[in-house]
């Protein structure tokens, strides 16, 4: 079965188990997202973030390598990729690129300030399997320092050239407000002189609810738990990848022997179908917006697989279009 057709499957089925209220996955049919925090330490003081105004809730700032060994092994059967990031810069970890190897072939995601030395940059550049997200933003060190407090324009200038000249896929991401809507044009100029191509440029809402407060309420729902596994620095399983605490620590990695237990341990299946019934029973989540309508989610897979078969059909039919 193709990648595109077993991730399908998966899909129908969690949209089956989520309009039947089952909060259980099949680990044979299952294909998700794995996320692994390898840091919860970062060398920038970027505001708004939960590493920056100490609202983490950590015993670890860099996951153990025999922690991150054990997600990856019980985890790799269903996983269609990786993402090594979440409240911590993932370079500053020392195992890192043995972490980015042991994860071959399967894609690897992660985000990074850029602000370290010349030899860890080539290092990740020779990672053709890892898709790395740039937090770029700005295109001169007057408007980068506005937000990236306590980095060097001029270090993140010479490893994003580093990273676009080598094998990983490089995709300089910059966050707009109303403030830098008007320089977007300079942001695409800045990219494109560092070799970035304009189409690999992420433009994304600055999120001044970032910390995810728990003093405000949107109501809503989330099916995130159905198609994604996080796991902290600690080596806690979580339910997303937003800033929540305790209420949301599930289980340590330590306490799963088989697939099954990550997938389906009694305190997951409950986060699971509290989250798709009502986001805000947890008081971790009141802030957040949820997720999208499954629907759309399952829509855009099943547009991927109509676009291959429609592709092949045309091939049988000998058509070129």
């Amino acid at each position: 079965m193709s990648k595109t057709m077993k991730t399908l499957k998966s899909d129908i089925r969690n949209l089956w188990n989520i309009h039947t209220g089952k909060a259980m996955l099949s680990p044979g049919d299952a294909v998700l997202g794995i996320l692994i925090e390898p840091t919860a330490v970062c060398n920038l003081r970027c505001p708004y973030c939960p590493t920056t105004e100490k609202r983490l809730t950590r015993s670890n700032k860099l996951l153990p390598l025999d922690t991150f060994n054990r997600i990856v092994d019980l985890t790799r059967p269903v996983a269609n990729h990786y993402v090594m990031n979440l409240y911590g810069e993932p370079i500053l970890h020392p195992d890192i690129f043995e972490m980015l190897e042991k994860l071959r072939p399967l894609p690897v995601w992660l985000s990074t300030n850029l602000n370290y030395s010349e030899e860890k940059a080539r290092k990740l550049a020779s990672m053709d399997h890892c898709k790395v997200i740039c937090s770029t933003d700005g295109h001169d060190e007057e408007s980068y320092g506005r937000y990236r407090i306590g980095g060097d324009f001029e270090v993140v200038r010479r490893n994003l050239s580093i990273l676009a000249s080598g094998k990983c896929t490089v995709h300089p991401q910059f966050l707009i407000n109303d403030e830098n809507r008007p320089t977007i044009p300079l942001l695409a100029e800045f990219s494109q002189s560092c070799g970035v191509p304009s189409d690999n440029i992420i433009w994304k809402k600055m999120n001044v609810n970032f910390a995810n407060r728990m003093d405000a309420g949107v109501g809503g729902k989330c099916f995130s738990p159905y198609w994604n596994l996080d796991f902290t620095a600690d080596g806690m399983q979580i339910p997303c990848c937003m800033n929540v605490q305790k209420d949301l620590f599930v289980e340590h990695v330590d306490n799963f022997s088989t697939l099954d237990d990550v997938l389906n341990n009694p305190a997951m299946v409950e986060v699971r179908r509290n989250l798709a019934r009502n986001k805000n029973v947890y008081a971790s989540c009141r802030s957040c917006v949820g997720t999208p309508s499954y629907w759309r989610t399952f829509g855009k897979h099943l547009g991927g697989v109509a676009g291959g078969v429609a592709s092949r059909l045309r091939l049988l039919k000998g058509g070129s279009r």
